[in-house]
């Protein structure tokens, strides 16, 4: 073999360049795809011929010859050979059959041939291989093609001299010359192809049936935006032939810009398929169509199909589309597709029809029409249409689906000249009726409007109101008819609104929501506004619900979410999830700190076996889950444990068990305390109790006491501050009066000026002062004190203040003097009489002294502290009381209250919520950190004190210590809770209640209740079979499944008796919507019966009844009293069960009508004797629609 020579081998045009088909399609059919890629005939077209019934199947083995005389196929690595057209010299024999084709070449070149094969499949294109001699003797070319999973050889033997003389005389710029003519004539041919293809496409009869029966328009587009084709409905729309068509730009008709964008943007884009609604002008008119577009050829040219939408726009919503070249074209149908021919069979259908009826497309080929007896009129038209002399049709249908009444619109087209028929059929059920809803009343109209929970309105284009539900106008306080013709911002109530009115109108979109602030009466409300355009955009139609709750409620969540992650980071007791194997889902960072982890991820990775790695005793861990499995919880689980530095401490858990709705345990979840010191502390506490329990009775009555006489005292003292406020306002009432003394001295104490409106305020007043010296006037000791003072502030050049007494009248009088300079060597002394002021203060000095002995020796705790929580002040009991040795420790230590002391921060805020709302709390109870870390509990009673403006200053208030009282309390909730949880699993809660409340006789009647009886079939035969422990075990797992059911519906178990179960709804605490809930329920737990097996191994069967009606309820007996139901009601539903069949739900006729517009029924009622009732219509419940 002298070598060989690669060349690419294309197309004239790109466009046509095909990928291989299915690797499960017949070969002589791949060799023409294959053929067809380099003749420019795409896939779809052959995909496209009419079925082999109706056309004369292609020669495939002269086709094949006529391309090359030899052609076979392998994988893509050259092996498994298969011959298709085996050639005349030999070089294709019949040893290769299945063999590699390299056995052709010679060894040395096998892998530059592999190396070929790699460069076809990546590149996807095909590669010539020139002059190479076979193994068995001729020369020869091969052409090499990709397909899908397979490589296509196509040989031509040449003369021994042709490769000889090639190779001697082949030079590299003469390779060059051959190469370029070899292209220039391989275009040229392409070209012809391509027109030979136009010419074959056309030529295709069965395709063009297919594409003319499509109720619209059709064509075939290149990436160059230029028709490749049309079909006849397009040409005729706008006066031309297909042939006017073919190589002219998208856009020469003028008639639709947006089709021209759409295509442009599809183009450019690498999505397979797209649709769009476009606007174009017909003959001058203006119609919309919704255009689906797919890809072929890889992406070189595209698919289209438009159907008029103008008049039913909304109807093509049911369009469903298929990624399969000749199923894009079915699939952009809006609705059902099926071909019938002139026998009236089906020939084929689209998979939306098929699944209309759950049927396969496959299920319908060779069936009559009528074999799905859905409905009569569409038989009748299908016949009379093919009876008739018109190529189309259409006509308005009932059909049954799913037993439900569907009208559609049928569209015909025959072809295959008349002896077949394409249909499309569009679901108008919604059109009819919305027609129907039309014709209703304004009144009826008004009704629903008036029930949406919300404010509605009616908006036009020029934002003016066109109307408004009464909600809207009662909430701004006006009527209906006052918004009317009013522009939408005439309340002022929200700029919001108005702008996204504004907004929505500007835009092309049909509807769309928005979250608004508006002021309503003053407040701001939060409303979510949904708006829908009608009219062709010219109106909008808007409700809006108030969300401001709502808005204020997600706040909370996160706030809580907030609170209970702090409380888990920053409790003090450990908290955890763990497996029931013992390993732990999660901890916190106390839990680490409990078992001396340095952070909960270290414990999580270290300790995974609970019982051997953290139980001093192992077996505990099964008693603590036995105890879980038992009550599905556990508290106060005490026991010891390892620490990871080996120490041992105690602990006290409470935990719960998580499951799964079938019951399965998922995980255990629970807090885990340190208790040790509490450990070592209760022996000590033991001794102490019974002496504490003596004397906490009459420490409580001297604390009650103590405290009211503190009460009593601060209110004295207020009083008194009350009683000095008001002696100040006189004082300054005087003051502003001028009652003040005023007198003028020169520096030798001499009387120049004296002023006084009040003689009594006078020492002397019968003393004629003026020219006098204070010497002459005063006592001799109060006179050489008015002297100093007054040559000092002459002297000094500085007002000076002093506070003396004078005898006037029968007692002593206080004044406080300012003594201010003068410039002509005088002073002016202004006298101010203080004394009752001076008494005043006296009074509240001693009071003072009075309020602090018992400050300092109340036994109860008495504090004040600033807003921020920090102290200013505390007495010794409160500083004794939280471990601290001084009032200055505790003051420096504790400048958090809410963190450092309160064991629950969020306490602290809620003591902040409560006294800032009511100004004062009263026994507010929280536990708190005392400074060794010990827990105890407290009671507060505070206020909040503020300024005269109300400004709030500080906190005052008193606290108790409550450990031992919250113990006793805590142990008696725990007892009450206990006995509710008894007492509700007995009876309903609203019955609970009222025999809490000691009614003797409890008897109800509910006018529309829902009763179910279930009974497990041949459980009686059972019993005799199985033990006791066995059978009364599966009855409880069985009716343990059905309570949850009965829980999760909100429905009400009234009562077991043996294998039956009786559950109702309709009474206080069930479901408004309880003859759904039953019906759900009976179908839950008949799926879920099958899921328990008898000895035999079959499943569990049930037989149930459902009937609705009047009851009466009540409680009955005195001991082991019980919750039942009587009633005509009662006794139906039981023999709707037992009367009944094993895995079916019998119901009553009243039943099937509240139920029959949501769940299936069988379609024929049955007559039943019913005894003390006669016979009675029944119905088998099949399930929800």
């Amino acid at each position: 073999m002298s070598g060989f020579d690669c060349s690419t081998t294309t197309a004239a045009d790109p466009l046509f360049e095909q990928e291989g088909p299915a690797p499960d399609s017949d070969p002589t059919e791949a060799v023409a795809v294959s053929r067809a890629a380099s003749h420019a005939v795409s896939p779809d077209m052959i995909a496209s011929d009419p079925p082999a019934s109706e056309q004369t199947p292609p020669n495939w083995p002269a086709i094949l010859g006529a391309i090359a005389p030899g052609v076979a196929l392998t994988d893509h690595q050259g092996d498994h050979c298969q011959i298709l057209v085996a050639d005349a010299e030999g070089l294709l024999r019949p040893e290769l059959g299945d063999q590699p084709l390299l056995r052709l070449f010679e060894a040395h070149q096998h892998a530059e041939i592999q190396q070929t094969l790699q460069m076809v499949i990546v590149e996807q294109r095909p590669v010539k291989i020139d002059s190479s001699q076979s193994i068995f003797g001729p020369w020869f070319t091969v052409t090499i093609t990709p397909l899908a999973d397979q490589l296509l050889w196509a040989f031509e033997t040449i003369t021994p001299e042709e490769p000889s003389t090639l190779q001697q005389s082949l030079s590299f710029e003469a390779l060059e010359t051959l190469f370029e003519e070899r292209t220039t004539a391989l275009q040229v041919t392409s070209d012809q192809l391509v027109d030979e293809v136009v010419e074959r496409q056309q030529a295709e009869t069965a395709l063009k049936a297919i594409l003319e029966a499509i109720p619209g328009i059709v064509s075939w587009i290149r990436a160059d935006l230029k028709y490749l084709g049309v079909n006849s409905q397009l040409a005729d729309m706008f006066g031309l032939t297909p042939a006017d068509f073919v190589g002219k730009d998208i856009g020469f008709l003028q008639a639709s810009s947006e089709f021209n964008d759409f295509v442009k943007e599809f183009f450019a884009s690498d999505r397979m398929d797209d649709s769009r609604e476009i606007d174009a002008r017909v003959n001058g008119e203006p119609r919309t169509y919704l255009i689906v577009v797919r890809k072929y050829s890889k992406g070189r040219a595209a698919f289209s199909v438009g159907i008029d939408i103008t008049q039913r726009v909304q109807a093509l919503e049911d369009v469903e589309r298929s990624k399969e070249q000749l199923q894009a074209v079915l699939e952009a149908v809006p609705g059902i597709v099926s071909w019938i021919g002139s026998d009236l069979k089906y020939m084929g259908v689209n998979r939306h029809l098929a699944n209309t009826f759950n049927l396969k497309p496959q299920d319908f080929v060779g069936q009559p029409i009528g074999f799905l007896e859905a409905s009569e009129d569409f038989g009748t038209f299908v016949e009379d249409f093919f009876a008739g002399s018109t190529d189309d049709a259409f006509r308005e249908v009932e059909a049954i689906v799913d037993g439900e009444v569907r009208n559609y619109l049928i569209a015909a087209q025959k072809y295959d000249q008349g002896k077949a028929a394409f249909t499309v059929g569009i679901d108008v059920t919604a059109r009819q009726q919305a027609i129907k809803d039309l014709g209703r009343s304004k009144e009826q109209l008004q009704a629903v409007l008036e029930a949406v929970p919300g404010i509605v309105s009616w908006i036009s284009a020029d934002l003016k109101y066109m109307g408004v539900n009464r909600q809207l106008a009662r909430t701004f306080g006006l009527v209906p008819q006052d918004f009317v013709g009013q522009d939408i911002g005439f309340l002022s109530a929200s700029q919001q609104f108005n702008e996204f009115v504004q907004d929505f109108f500007t835009t092309p979109i049909e509807d769309d929501f928005r979250q608004v602030k508006t002021l309503v009466n003053g407040v701001e409300r939060s409303y979510l506004i949904a708006f829908q355009k009608y009219d062709d955009g010219q109106a909008a139609f808007t409700v809006g619900i108030d969300i401001t709750d709502r808005q204020q409620a997600l706040e909370d969540m996160r706030l809580a979410e907030e609170k209970y992650r702090n409380i888990f980071e920053n409790a003090v007791e450990g908290i955890f999830q763990t497996t029931p194997e013992g390993f732990y889902l999660s901890a916190n960072p106390a839990l680490a700190r409990i078992y001396g982890y340095d952070s909960p991820g270290q414990l999580m990775a270290e300790l995974t076996d609970v019982a051997s790695q953290l139980y001093v005793e192992p077996h505990k861990r099964q008693d603590f889950i036995t105890e879980l499995a038992q009550h599905g919880s556990v508290v106060g689980f005490e026991l010891e444990i390892k620490r990871r530095d080996g120490k041992i401490r105690w602990i006290s858990e409470n935990a719960r068990r998580v499951c799964d709705m079938h019951g399965d345990v998922l995980y255990y979840e629970g807090t885990v305390e340190d208790i040790t010191d509490r450990k070592q502390a209760e022996a000590q506490l033991k001794q102490l109790n019974e002496e504490l329990e003596s004397r906490v009775q009459s420490r409580t009555q001297e604390l009650q006491e103590l405290n009211m006489q503190l009460i009593m005292e601060m209110g004295e003292r207020e009083r008194m501050q009350d009683a000095l406020r008001t002696s100040e306002a006189e004082l300054k009432a005087l003051f502003s009066a001028m009652t003040d003394v005023i007198t003028v001295f020169d520096y030798d104490g001499h009387y120049s000026k004296i002023v006084s409106t009040n003689s009594e305020t006078l020492y002397a007043p019968h003393v004629d002062r003026m020219g006098k010296t204070v010497r002459e006037v005063l006592p001799p000791a109060t006179a050489d004190l008015f002297m100093d003072y007054i040559q000092t502030a002459i002297d000094q050049e500085r007002t000076l203040n002093w506070e003396y007494s004078l005898p006037v009248g029968h007692s002593q009088a206080w004044f406080a003097a300012t003594i201010s300079p003068l410039p002509n060597r005088s002073v002016m002394w202004v006298a101010r009489n203080i004394t009752e002021r001076k008494k005043v203060l006296d009074a509240l000095a001693a009071a003072e002294e009075k309020y602090r002995s018992i400050y300092e020796n109340a036994a109860e705790g008495i504090f004040q502290t600033t807003l921020d929580g920090r102290y200013i002040s505390a007495n010794p009991a409160l500083v004794k009381m939280y471990g601290y040795g001084s009032f200055a420790e505790m003051a420096a230590r504790v400048t958090k209250i809410d963190e450092q002391l309160y064991v629950d921060t969020e306490r602290r805020a809620q003591f902040r919520k409560q006294i800032d709302r009511f100004d004062s709390v009263t026994d507010f109870q929280t536990q708190v950190r005392r400074k060794d870390g010990t827990l105890i509990w407290t009671s507060e009673n505070a206020r909040i004190v503020r300024d005269e403006q109300g400004k709030p200053l500080y906190y005052e208030g008193t606290v108790n210590e409550i450990t031992q009282r919250k113990q006793a309390e805590d142990a008696l909730h725990m007892e009450r809770e206990k006995s509710e949880r008894l007492l509700l699993n007995i009876l309903p809660p609203p019955i609970a209640e009222r025999l809490k409340r000691e009614e003797q006789a409890i008897a109800e009647r509910h006018e529309r209740a829902t009763i179910l009886f279930a009974d497990i079939v041949n459980f009686t035969s059972l019993a005799a079979e199985t033990s006791p422990t066995d059978l009364v075990d599966q009855l409880n797992k069985i009716f343990s499944i059905f309570d949850r059911f009965a829980d999760w519906y909100e429905l009400e178990k009234i009562k077991t008796i043996g294998d039956a179960y009786m559950v109702a709804g309709g009474m206080p605490g069930t479901t408004p919507d309880h003859v759904m809930a039953i019906a759900d329920l009976a179908l839950d737990v008949q799926h879920a019966i099958t899921q328990f097996q008898r000895p035999d191994g079959q499943p569990f069967q049930l037989r149930i009844g459902i009937h609705t009606g009047p009851v009466v309820a009540g409680v009955i007996g005195l001991k082991k009293f019980t919750y039942d139901l009587w009633g005509d009601t009662v006794n139906i539903a039981s023999r709707m069960e037992s009367q009944g069949k094993p895995n079916q739900i019998q119901v009553t006729q009243v039943v099937y009508e509240q139920l029959r517009g949501e769940f299936r029924f069988d379609e024929e009622s049955r007559i039943i004797d019913v005894r003390g009732r006669g016979q009675m219509e029944t119905r088998w419940l099949l399930g929800r629609l």
